[in-house]
């Protein structure tokens, strides 16, 4: 009789940082449950650029393809077999309906891309604010979605609303997990003090909770140092210290804090 296969566990050695209880964080912008075998993502915004030009604005034409590269990206370097979306998967409603060339919609695209690659099988969809008219387009899809998941023993929530994120960060805690959110983009503006400056998306963690950068490419993000920034991450972090890693190139740099306290 011939032995199963032993499954290959993914080798994690490229651009990427692990957190203790083993989250890794990924560039340019996931994070990776290695138990799970589940890539994390927020904020794709997928669909964004057709519909800024469905507004009259002039913006490239090409449509997903750099979002699409990061997720890909990061699949390849992890061997993911489920990709989470943690909120904002669409732009908005249009998203899901105005058709592209082949006559699908952004997000028909982008699910069908990712629930057939070589080692993605599965995507799962929180539903952010920018989702709220989704659910129905999902559905029709077979794609899971909720206002909150479970990986593992961690929770998956977009972060627009503080309280269910902040209830849910202590359901995970309580079990060695964390709460996983998207919605503020935090970001770290970096200078060499000549002039050269450069905003980077950044990683914001606390005790139980895990605040991923914005994964769409027009997503500048805000400084985790301004003060409505930093107020949004100190209502979701509840008083604990927080540590901030960015995404600089392909490399997760953890820069420690930058709150005025050490985590």
């Amino acid at each position: 009789m011939t032995e199963p296969k032993a499954r290959r566990e993914p080798r994690i050695d490229g651009p990427t940082l692990a957190l203790r209880d083993g989250v890794v964080l990924v560039a340019p912008g996931g994070a990776y449950v290695p138990s799970e075998r589940t890539l994390i993502v927020a904020d794709t915004h997928a669909g964004l650029p057709l519909e800024l030009r469905a507004r009259g604005h002039t913006v490239p034409v090409g449509d997903d393809e750099a979002l699409f590269g990061k997720v890909r990206a990061m699949i390849a370097l992890t061997g993911a077999e489920t990709l989470v979306i943690a909120g904002d998967f669409a732009h908005g409603a249009g998203s899901s309906r105005r058709a592209l060339g082949d006559g699908r919609s952004p997000v028909e695209t982008f699910v069908d891309t990712f629930s057939s690659g070589s080692t993605c099988r599965a995507v799962r969809v929180v539903l952010g604010n920018h989702d709220k008219s989704l659910s129905s387009a999902l559905s029709s899809m077979g794609v899971e979605h909720g206002e909150w998941l479970s990986v593992g023993s961690h929770r998956v929530v977009h972060g627009d609303d503080v309280s269910r994120a902040c209830a849910l960060r202590a359901e995970a805690n309580a079990i060695g997990g964390r709460v996983i959110v998207g919605h503020v983009h935090p970001a770290l503006a970096l200078d060499d003090g000549e002039g050269a400056r450069r905003v980077c998306p950044a990683f914001v963690s606390a005790r139980g909770l895990l605040c991923l950068p914005a994964l769409s490419v027009w997503a500048r993000g805000g400084d985790v140092r301004s003060r409505t920034v930093r107020a949004q991450l100190e209502a979701l972090a509840d008083g604990d210290p927080m540590g901030v890693a960015v995404i600089v190139g392909e490399r997760v740099l953890p820069i420690g804090s930058v709150f005025g306290e050490r985590p």
